[in-house]
């Protein structure tokens, strides 16, 4: 990493124009540059980590989310990008092997069999 604009918002397009792992990794560079160096992306570049945030999932979402984090912008525009994603009623796709329907939707915990132990586990369950 160098102090430079040009460095900066090179990391930043390359990051932008790249798919899927890739793009989640070079989205690091991107927030650490900011975190060291300042941030001097351009409010395109900004713009476009922005709709990244908004639209993505998983690691690529929270990638894209450190990286807006670190280009030091209005604290109140992340607050209502994170208030806007917790959308009331819809279900999270659950981590792990657990399928969907044995996640609870509103707290995103195992459905309460999956977390009985085998002392509580009914008869029908072993």
């Amino acid at each position: 990493m160098v102090d430079s604009t040009r460095a900066q918002r090179a990391i930043i397009d390359a990051a932008l124009a790249a798919e899927g792992d890739e793009q989640t990794l070079l989205l690091a560079p991107v927030g650490q540059g900011a975190r060291r160096f300042g941030s001097k992306a351009t409010t395109a570049q900004a713009d476009a980590i922005r709709e990244l945030v908004k639209k993505s999932t998983g690691s690529l979402a929270d990638a894209a989310a450190a990286a807006f984090g670190a280009l030091s912008l209005p604290s109140s525009e992340a607050v209502d990008l994170i208030i806007k994603s917790r959308v009331p009623g819809v279900r999270v796709a659950p981590t792990g092997d657990a399928p969907l329907d044995d996640v609870d939707a509103a707290s995103g915990d195992a459905a309460d069999d999956a977390k009985k132990g085998p002392a509580e586990a009914k008869d029908s369950d072993v």
